[in-house]
């Protein structure tokens, strides 16, 4: 009988491990790769190499850079009056970007996460095989998890016959390690998809868009305008001596400093001014 159960369960977790295995190489690599595609846009770079969140953090880098959105001398994004922009991506960040209370990148980036304008995006590439759907995520998922039913039962089969545990350590960590390995990141990109975003991101013409479609936010071309994006910063108020008493001088009120950057021509973050391109 323990022969018995042996085999089976041996043949069980094999053939299991290697439909987990193939399901993921499915979502991976397609057959059905539009190789038509050739020339990605900076959204499409940006969702294979990042997800919505790159998309978002591009969009805000080109709007930054081309002076729709700008910081404030305490940090933070506001929104230009009269901005202007290019596509539905565009759009979706500067309707949710404020016009006074400033925001950072982050924050930005997640109120813009979800939008219709973002599946517009996602359904396109994932139609040309070049992103992996939710579909196939989910079939890779239900596809491991009859392994760990199988670690279960050889736990219980130890348990009942001691003797077992010799031939049941490396059967049980076969399941393991595999389903670790299937529900490991997917990312967004399949296997074509990731290499034509590696070709097309070192291509793309927009200075801000382009770096920060491939890399993220950090690789922002101006350093200062960067940090000003990326967090809020509070007011800085000089230290003021204690003055003599019976002398009373100017007004008797705080005075605020703030620094000045120079980004992408005459950035002044006392004014606030943003982009400056």
């Amino acid at each position: 009988m323990s022969t018995v159960f042996l085999v089976a369960y041996g043949t069980s977790v094999v053939g299991l491990a290697l439909l987990t295995v193939w399901m993921r190489r499915s979502a991976l690599v397609k057959s059905t790769v539009d190789t038509s595609v050739t020339e990605l846009t900076w959204r499409d770079v940006a969702y294979l190499r990042g997800g919505q969140h790159r998309v978002a953090e591009a969009a805000i880098a080109r709007l930054l850079h081309d002076g729709q959105l700008r910081t404030t001398r305490l940090g933070g994004l506001v929104r230009t009056e009269n901005a202007l922009a290019e596509n539905e991506i565009e759009e979706a960040v500067l309707e949710a970007a404020p016009l006074s209370v400033a925001v950072t990148v982050s924050a930005l980036t997640t109120r813009v996460v979800g939008h219709d304008a973002m599946h517009l995006v996602a359904d396109r590439l994932i139609a040309n095989g070049l992103a992996i759907s939710e579909q196939d995520r989910t079939k890779v998922r239900r596809a491991a998890l009859p392994l760990f039913a199988l670690t279960a039962l050889g736990v219980v089969a130890v348990l009942l016959q001691p003797w077992l545990l010799v031939v049941s350590i490396p059967l049980a960590a076969l399941p393991i390690a595999v389903f670790a390995f299937a529900c490991r990141p997917l990312g967004t990109a399949t296997t074509g998809g990731a290499r034509l975003a590696e070709e097309a991101g070192s291509a793309l013409p927009h200075p801000a868009a382009g770096p920060v479609a491939l890399q993220g936010f950090q690789h922002f071309p101006d350093e200062t305008l960067r940090l000003y994006a990326q967090e809020l910063r509070p007011a800085r108020v000089p230290h003021v001596p204690d003055r003599p008493k019976g002398r009373r001088t100017g007004s008797g009120r705080d005075t605020h400093t703030c620094s000045t950057g120079h980004g992408g021509g005459s950035y002044n973050a006392c004014t606030g001014g943003g982009g400056g391109y």
